[in-house]
């Protein structure tokens, strides 16, 4: 009788000793699964701000590139390298149409050199009179002078 108790002892004390591994590894799950909930809250929150930072970040390229271009247009306009018929497009044209007439009239600066191998000049004067002709035939006209004042063709 005695082999029997210490059995049925046993079986209980192991089977209490099992429970209580059994509680501790639920518990250590339920903080496992707790810890990789909270993580991933941490990476979406991470990846939202990453894309917002690469949208921001894109914005201010953008923005960077075109403070760029006005300060290239207000040093072109400063430099006073450019001719009276020029001035008074720039000074009857609308906002839009001033960045634009600087932008040409910048290129036609870098581009009016007569090319050395074939003695003409860059396409920019050739769509600066084209789209001239089309919007105002007297600044057309002007142009025409300005480049020949240029004695460029």
């Amino acid at each position: 009788m005695t082999i029997k108790i210490g059995y049925e002892q046993g079986y209980q004390q192991g089977k209490a000793e099992a429970a209580e591994w059994m509680k501790a590894r639920d518990d250590a799950l339920a903080e496992l699964s707790a810890e990789i909930a909270r993580l991933r809250t941490e990476i979406l929150e991470a990846d939202e701000c990453i894309t917002q930072s690469v949208k921001e970040e894109a914005a201010l390229r953008a923005e960077n590139e075109a403070l760029r271009s006005d300060a290239e247009r207000y040093r072109f306009l400063r430099s006073g390298n450019y001719s009276l018929p020029f001035a008074k497009v720039v000074l009857n044209d609308t906002p839009h149409g001033i960045d634009r007439a600087v932008d040409t009239e910048m290129e036609i600066w870098q581009s009016a050199r007569p090319d050395a191998a074939s003695g003409t000049t860059g396409a920019a004067l050739e769509s600066l009179r084209a789209w001239n002709a089309e919007t105002d035939p007297d600044v057309a006209s002007a142009l025409d002078d300005l480049t020949k004042s240029r004695g460029t063709t």
